[in-house]
């Protein structure tokens, strides 16, 4: 074998040892972490999927056919607790003070809290039916945190009641 040839199949290799390393490192830096990625979203996908699954499973259950109600927006706030009042009127309620507290997020990032902090004193029965009714509201969504409620001092047969409604309210988009 002459100088030259040795040369030349010395060369041959360094060039296909060179390109190796090139896609190696090609695989390396491109192409790994893109497959890592999609690997991970898929994951994540997934569980979203489950997730959904199990929501929509446990909708069915309820026998609910169509939901008539939906999140306020912060502007509308006003608009719900007017309709909060004049539902508890109906109902025979009368409110003694509504103070809305802070809006804090809720533990999912489409929607958010206000605390309703609210006084007010109502026969019992008519108490216990606008508690009954409060899924009845058609513009908000409201749950009951909690209340106390006592027999009015002024010898009446009427409850004061003192209670934390939580109003929920849409959440910005998440990004």
């Amino acid at each position: 074998m002459s100088a030259f040839e040795f040369i030349q199949r010395r060369m041959a290799l360094i060039i296909s040892i060179a390109a190796a390393l090139a896609v190696i490192v090609i695989h390396a830096v491109f192409y790994g972490p893109l497959i890592k990625k999609i690997t991970l979203s898929s994951l994540e996908n997934k569980a979203l999927e489950k997730y959904l699954e199990s929501a929509r499973y446990a909708i069915e259950q309820t026998g609910i056919s169509g939901v008539k109600r939906a999140l306020i927006t912060e502007d509308e706030v006003s608009i719900a607790i007017a309709e909060l009042t004049r539902h508890g009127k109906l109902k025979g309620v009368t409110f003694i003070s509504i103070k809305p507290g802070e809006i804090t997020s809720g533990p999912q990032w489409f929607y958010k809290i206000l605390p309703l902090e609210i006084i007010m004193a109502a026969p019992e029965q008519k108490f216990a039916g606008f508690l009954g009714s409060l899924a009845d509201l058609k513009n908000s969504v409201i749950k009951v945190k909690s209340f106390e409620a006592a027999l009015n001092t002024e010898g009446e047969n009427r409850l004061k009641v003192n209670m934390v409604l939580e109003l929920y309210i849409l959440g910005k988009e998440k990004s």
